[in-house]
């Protein structure tokens, strides 16, 4: 009997709940509309996504179609395809080794198997054939044009056509393949990180700015409805940032289910913490900051899960529970065709646990806060003094930080210290001090005066730590592969040896062979890695096997340093030495190679980046100590 009486209460307990959390997710949807600063969030983040997207393609632009071969045998075919200037192949020493790199790739490639026994079949009968292999998102079309492109240079190679057969040799993504799958999940993790992380806070400090916080905690919401409005909103947002980005690379997902259901649980993750990044703000300035102490720890492992062979094996263990590379993952998992049902089932129920702690924690949170902010009294202080964050949470969880960056506690003690650095422009009345040294002087304290403002505002310490993460991020990597990564060497090769290009095909050394003396030194000098040349003569392999010392040249870019060559050169030439069962010396050329004019590859993208830095914090950082004065 009580419980009928009870039922149309809960009843309309339910709409009314549903009429608040809606009332909330239909004024922020707008506002968000509205809100230039969230306009902006949606469009760097879109125009990030295309980035990703474009980039393999701009960085291959220009180079010539690439091939994965694999020689079952020692076809004379593999050196006529190294040696073509119409194709870029790379050898390998297995056919599995091959259909992994293929799967690694970004850009439509080609894989080929030539069988052994290929030149004797073809010299006999005058008909062989070749398989050849592509990967399973290229379209038909683009798998076709590869297919006549090599074709054709082959039959201009052997001087007949050869036919590639690829009915079914269709290759498949794997979770843990990189290349176009591993861009196109670091796309939507980056949308929903920036999505999801920056506009919700956003909304929630114009809401403090226009009161309409006030009037929310002292109104019939309560804390859940309050949390579950705004992070519907964010989901909206994210869900509509991440649907482009499947949208964009639709053509590597094939389980939908798996990838909207990381896409959501992983929304809900960033949302929350955008929730509790918008409780313990109040100004501009301190949002700027936060979301780069927030966003460094969310996208950094990221990039720092990739570099499994770098890193050892303990942390990358560490990384694979961290939130954001558990929705990476769950993404590439999703491309791929096969899938570990149980691993991904587990993967997804830590990343939902992960999302409904940090929902908890933030409605937790928000109730503390309007407790503290409930009653008459208490709402006439709020509208007359402004709404405080939640410094009884924040101060005891980040004292550290707020110890050290103590104008964060107190907004205006910034401006204070910059009334007392106010210069002293008196004239000199006594003349005992020289104008030109005045002149000096007074330079000198505009500059430490300036220099001490921007240690201390907040919105310049955001400009640097967003930079350097830009820096980081295309920095750090390669500072690992140089250190971890085996001695490469780029060898010049005029006489077309064989004994190099079979140590060329070989996974244990890094040498690269060229056809000019030209290339290898542009190759050596325009790397960002430290790459060693290497001149061999004409008649290389007719001098191995003799007791004759083998004498060759090698070179290495200006900045090398010296030891590091040495060691390197040494490496190489106990190798060659095992290979032509002789006595190698290579003496080092005094004559330091410098890259060219024109930079390209990997320096001149850092070029760019230190270019894009310097531009960043030029018009950024006199313009603001400008403004604040």
């Amino acid at each position: 009997m009580n419980s009928t009486k009870s039922s149309p209460k809960n009843s309309k307990s339910l709409r009314q709940t549903a009429r608040i959390i809606w009332a909330i997710v239909a004024k922020d949807i707008l506002e968000a509309l509205k809100n230039k600063n969230t306009a902006a969030i949606i469009l760097i983040s879109l125009l990030m996504l295309l980035f990703y997207y474009y980039m393999p393609i701009l960085e291959t632009r220009d180079e010539p179609p690439r091939m994965r071969v694999f020689d079952a045998g020692e076809s004379v075919l593999v050196p006529l395809i190294e040696n073509s200037e119409a194709v870029d192949s790379r050898t390998y020493a297995s056919e599995g080794k091959m259909i992994e790199a293929l799967r690694n790739s970004d850009i439509p490639e080609l894989g080929l198997v030539i069988p052994a026994g290929f030149d004797s079949t073809l010299e006999s009968t005058g008909e062989a054939q070749l398989q050849g292999y592509i990967l399973d998102w290229v379209d038909n079309a683009d798998a076709q044009e590869l297919q006549r492109t090599f074709e054709d240079e082959i039959a201009v190679l052997i001087g007949q056509p050869v036919p590639i057969l690829m009915e079914g040799n269709r290759v498949s993504l794997e979770p843990k393949s990189h290349g176009i799958g591993t861009t196109a999940a670091i796309a939507a993790v980056f949308v929903i990180v920036m999505i999801g992380l920056t506009m919700i806070p956003h909304l929630m400090l114009e809401e403090k700015k226009t009161r309409t916080m006030d009037v929310l905690l002292v109104s019939p919401a309560s804390a859940g409805n309050l949390v579950a409005g705004k992070a519907i909103v964010g989901l909206f947002y994210c869900l509509l940032g991440a649907s482009i980005a499947l949208v964009v690379f639709h053509f590597v997902v094939i389980h939908w289910w798996l990838a909207i259901l990381a896409v959501v649980f992983g929304a809900l993750l960033v949302i929350s913490l955008g929730l509790w990044l918008g409780t313990i703000i109040e100004s501009r300035a301190q949002l700027t900051l936060w979301t780069w102490v927030f966003i460094l720890p969310l996208l950094l492992p990221v990039f720092l899960s990739l570099m499994e062979e770098l890193l050892p094996d303990t942390l990358i263990q560490v990384l694979q529970l961290l939130p954001t590379v558990v929705l990476l993952n769950l993404l590439r998992t999703s491309y791929a065709a096969a899938i570990p049902l149980g691993n991904t089932l587990l993967m997804l129920a830590w990343l939902a646990a992960w999302a409904g702690a940090g929902l908890l924690l933030v409605t937790w949170l928000v109730r503390r806060q309007e407790y503290q902010e409930s009653g008459p009294s208490a709402a006439r202080e709020v509208v007359e003094n402004g709404l405080k964050p939640v410094t009884e949470v924040g101060s005891r969880w980040f004292a550290p930080l707020f110890s050290s960056l103590s104008f964060l506690r107190n907004p205006r003690q910034a401006e204070q210290q910059a009334d007392d650095a106010t210069l002293d422009m008196t004239p000199n009345v006594t003349g005992d001090i020289p104008r030109k040294r005045s002149g000096l002087r007074i330079i000198w304290t505009i500059a430490s005066k300036d220099i001490s403002a921007a240690l201390k505002n907040k919105l310049v310490l955001s400009i640097m730590l967003g930079t350097l993460f830009i820096v980081a991020s295309s920095t750090v990597p390669r500072m690992l592969l140089m250190g971890r990564n085996s001695p490469a060497v780029i060898v010049y090769d005029p006489g077309r040896s064989t004994i190099l290009r079979g140590l060329a095909a070989s996974e244990d050394i890094r040498l690269g062979i060229t056809d000019s003396l030209e290339e290898m030194q542009e190759i050596v000098s325009g790397s960002a890695d430290l790459l060693l040349g290497l001149v061999v003569p004409q008649d290389f392999d007719s001098l191995a096997g003799s007791s004759d010392l083998i004498e060759l040249e090698g070179y290495a870019v200006h900045w090398a340093d010296p030891e590091k060559v040495d060691q390197g050169l040494a490496f190489f030439q106990e190798q060659i030495g095992q290979a032509t069962r002789g006595t190698i010396r290579i003496n080092v050329s005094e004559q330091r190679l410098y890259p060219p004019a024109d930079l390209q590859g990997q320096t001149s993208m850092f070029v760019l980046l230190m270019t894009i830095v310097i531009l960043t914090i030029g018009f950024a950082l006199v313009p603001l100590l400008l403004v604040e004065e």
